[in-house]
């Protein structure tokens, strides 16, 4: 650039979602990753000059979607990343980068902050001793709930849905091992409220197939929840399905 005192500068880059277009992305961030602190259009003068800092958001390598099989995510995107970034350096200059997400420790403690603030607007007195970790990855979400290690010594069971990622059509056996295997959300929510002595009345299959019933009180499926103080919509989602 002709001023680059003058031209847009970027402090750090965080990658918040799956980017659409890999070779374009791959393309502006080696630029900024190479820049002269952080000025698009230029080139470090220094080797030895500090990296602005890089933190990429979702581990996850695959994610399950509308497409029978498995997609790329981010964790595979990141892969891809590294293998352009040693080629286009020459494998000299190491890339420094943060990765949060499942199953990374933060984002696993994030989330029991969390439980623990909206525990007492449930009206309970009960200390928060066991949290459940529900999901369809065992590469991100069994293994975050097996490797927790929380801060309060509150234990953490995992229960891996096989309506995502994992299906065990194939007979597979789970990279991670969980506490129990179901085939949906319901079945693990129902199995997990059962074996801590919660009544549940399990719901009844109607002619087409669709799970209805009752669960602690709550219509099933749900179609409006409750999330920070807002209702959501929630009766497109999968939480009562087996693909």
């Amino acid at each position: 650039p002709p001023d680059p005192q003058k031209h847009l500068r970027i402090h750090s880059v965080f990658v918040f979602a799956d980017p659409r277009d890999w070779a374009l992305d791959t393309q502006i961030l080696i630029d900024v990753l190479r820049s002269d602190n952080g000025i698009l259009g230029t080139t470090a003068k220094k080797s030895t000059q500090k990296q602005i800092p890089l933190h990429f958001s979702n581990p996850d390598i695959l994610y399950a979607a509308t497409h029978h099989l498995p997609r790329m995510g981010q964790g595979a995107f990141l892969a891809s990343f590294l293998g352009a970034w040693n080629a286009v350096t020459d494998t000299t200059t190491s890339l420094e980068y943060k990765t949060i997400g499942k199953p990374s420790q933060t984002t696993f403690e994030f989330a029991e902050h969390r439980l623990r603030q909206h525990l007492p607007k449930t009206g309970r007195e009960a200390e928060l001793k066991k949290v459940y970790m529900i999901g369809d990855n065992p590469a991100s979400d069994i293994q975050g709930g097996n490797t927790y290690v929380s801060p309060f010594g509150t234990a953490c069971e995992t229960i891996l849905v096989r309506s995502g990622v994992y299906t065990d059509d194939d007979d597979q056996t789970p990279a991670y091992t969980p506490t129990t295997i179901k085939d949906n959300v319901w079945e693990a929510i129902t199995w997990a409220l059962e074996r801590e002595g919660f009544p549940t009345r399990h719901p009844s299959l109607s002619g087409k197939g669709e799970r209805k019933g009752v669960w602690a009180g709550m219509e099933w499926p749900p179609s409006r929840m409750e999330f920070e103080g807002r209702e959501v919509d929630v009766s497109n989602s999968r939480m009562g399905e087996r693909k």
